[in-house]
């Protein structure tokens, strides 16, 4: 039987994946949203590998003075080649 430790551990922290979505969306949709996302969030704030990778890019990009859309986040992961295809919100 496990303890109460490994048990805890064996748990998946609770996360909401739309929620995530719905951020990555918004930051794609509104450059305030970007800045907004920027000051309380962390890549490592979102459970979803695909979040952490999307919010990381996007630091990236504003920190760069680089507009955010669909086209510019799509260019910079294309040009990531750690980038598994399967992260792409969009078929590149």
């Amino acid at each position: 039987m496990a303890s109460q430790e490994e048990e805890l551990l064996l748990r998946t922290i609770p996360h909401s994946k739309e929620a995530e979505a719905s951020v990555i969306g918004a930051m794609i949709r509104d450059g305030d949203a970007v800045l907004q996302a920027l000051e309380i969030l962390q890549p490592e704030d979102f459970y979803g590998r695909q979040f952490q990778v999307l919010f990381s890019t996007m630091k990236e990009m504003a920190r760069e003075g680089i507009s955010i859309d669909f086209v510019s986040l799509q260019d910079r992961l294309k040009a990531k080649k750690d980038v598994p295809p399967e992260f792409f919100p969009w078929k590149p």
